[in-house]
């Protein structure tokens, strides 16, 4: 049973996780681009119109692109599932359309809530026009996705990356990168891509609209989109309060947003795993020995993701240089916070099992206001004193509630026997020797040193894994290591 969701989960992982990762990876190429362009605090300020963005675009989005698709196969007619394609997406042009007038006129207000001086006016203008193009297109992609139109859903998903990857360049070779040429850009790029993705999905238009049955659309995607408000809020309240608590020093929040932008590189691996995972769970849940397997896919999730991000630690001098300038070389020391951060937000695909099987999705909304609220709390409490140590405790002790009331749930809903004690010294290990890569040097040369960490922390993880693996583990391992060469083999 674990062997073939192991076998399962990697191959999915290589066709579906990786192609999103490789789009990830093209975003971040856009990263030094926009770091040694502008300045540490003008990056600081990008950030917060981003979370802006990010924040006002979920009632654009309304919860349709996820919604829609509820109501997909109550009919198996191409007539119906085009009518349910166009009026959906009708709705959302409208609602997009009404939203931009109303954001264009209180610019102001918001301005002052993510802490920005009116001079950012047109910056904020112009990160409105970029708005309905990020709804539309998350419309048109998740239609592709969930239809499995899989070679439409990548061309959509890389064109954006591509473009604002070739815009940034064509921008740095003829223009001084300022705030607003960088979100001009991506809005630029937005709106192109949206037009490939109609184009793509021309075949699913129609002019026979259903307001019947958007009706019964609104009531399911009304709390969807709350879930989204509120995940993208703890996603962004971090950068608010430190914007709030560092107005004196704007360059504060410049190296705060260079380290939560670095730390993607877990997420890369993270969410190569999770849209793996997930499905198989679906698929395998009511299967004979499947809490078990998941147990022990938890255990090697942590192994593998620790030492990960002990592996990105010793390489963190190098990520400065490459993607940043030597201005946010203090950033290195806070990395492990978002390494860590990034892989414990991974453990709620098993801490959600027990949601999903219950079928009580109201249950998600509770672990992201519990978690909302430890944010919230936190951070009001600490962010005044210690600024970035404060955000960054606050998004950590965020995830853990999260986290932590979805296993309760789970627990009560779908019981897995995980290996707590097992899993709980992976974590503090992990977390101990993060924090003490960044904080030793062993040569003076940067990649020489890089070179020496590595070889350092991958001889004590190597270790930790022996000791804290059963001899029934490390066979099984071997066994299920010589599966997947051989499943690679066959393939080939």
């Amino acid at each position: 049973m674990l062997k073939e969701i192991l076998v399962r989960v990697a191959k999915d992982s290589l066709t579906y996780g990786i192609g999103n990762a490789v789009t990830r990876f093209i975003q971040l190429l856009t990263l030094p681009i926009i770091a040694k362009s502008l300045t540490t605090e003008e990056f600081g300020n990008w950030n917060l119109l981003v979370i802006a963005a990010a924040v006002l675009n979920t009632f654009m989005i309304f919860g349709l692109d996820s919604g829609i698709i509820r109501f997909f196969h109550d009919d198996k007619s191409e007539a119906y599932q085009k009518k349910l394609f166009s009026t959906g997406f009708a709705f959302m042009v409208a609602i997009s359309l009404c939203l931009s007038i109303l954001y264009m006129n209180i610019s102001s207000g918001v301005l002052r809530i993510i802490h920005l001086e009116d001079r950012y006016t047109l910056s904020y203008h112009i990160t409105v026009f970029w708005m309905p193009g990020m709804a539309l297109q998350l419309y048109l992609i998740n239609w592709f996705k969930w239809t499995f139109q899989k070679s439409k859903f990548i061309i959509s998903t890389f064109g954006f990356a591509g473009l604002s990857l070739i815009l940034l360049l064509a921008a740095k070779q003829y223009l001084v990168l300022s705030i607003e040429i960088v979100l001009a850009a991506a809005a630029i790029s937005q709106w192109i891509t949206v037009l490939l993705g109609l184009w793509l999905a021309r075949e699913h238009f129609t002019t026979d609209l259903d307001w019947a049955l958007l009706k019964k659309v609104i009531p399911y995607s009304i709390p969807l989109m709350v879930v989204m408000l509120i995940g993208t809020l703890r996603n962004s309240l971090d950068r608010l309060f430190l914007s709030e608590y560092t107005f004196q020093d704007r360059n504060i929040v410049g190296f705060y947003s260079m380290a939560q932008r670095l730390g993607m590189f877990m997420n890369l691996f993270v969410f190569a795993f999770d849209i793996a995972f997930n499905p198989m769970v679906f698929a395998n849940w009511d299967k004979p020995g499947a809490k078990q397997a998941f147990a022990r896919i938890q255990q090697y999730y942590l192994l593998a993701m620790n030492w990960m991000a002990v592996c990105l630690c010793a390489v963190a001098p190098i990520l400065i240089q490459l993607f940043a300038t030597d201005e946010y070389r203090t950033v290195v020391k806070i990395l492990p916070l978002f390494f860590v951060a990034n892989y414990l937000l991974g453990l709620y695909s098993f801490a959600s099992i027990g949601i999903s099987h219950s079928k009580k999705t109201y249950l998600t909304m509770v672990t992201l206001v519990g978690s909302l609220v430890v944010l919230y709390s936190v951070n009001l409490f600490l962010t005044p004193y210690f600024k970035v140590w404060g955000v960054g405790m606050g998004l950590i002790a965020s995830i853990v509630v999260m986290i932590a009331i979805g296993y309760y749930y789970t627990n009560k809903y779908y019981h897995i026997d995980f290996e707590w004690t097992k899993n709980s010294i992976t974590i503090v290990f992990g977390c101990l020797l993060s924090f003490i890569t960044v904080n030793v040097t062993l040569a003076e040369n940067d990649w020489l040193n890089v070179l020496l960490l590595l070889i350092m922390v991958n001889v004590l993880f190597f270790v930790f894994s022996l000791l804290i693996t059963t001899r029934e583990d490390k066979m099984k391992m071997v066994s299920y290591v010589s599966g997947l060469m051989k499943s690679k083999s066959s393939m080939g």
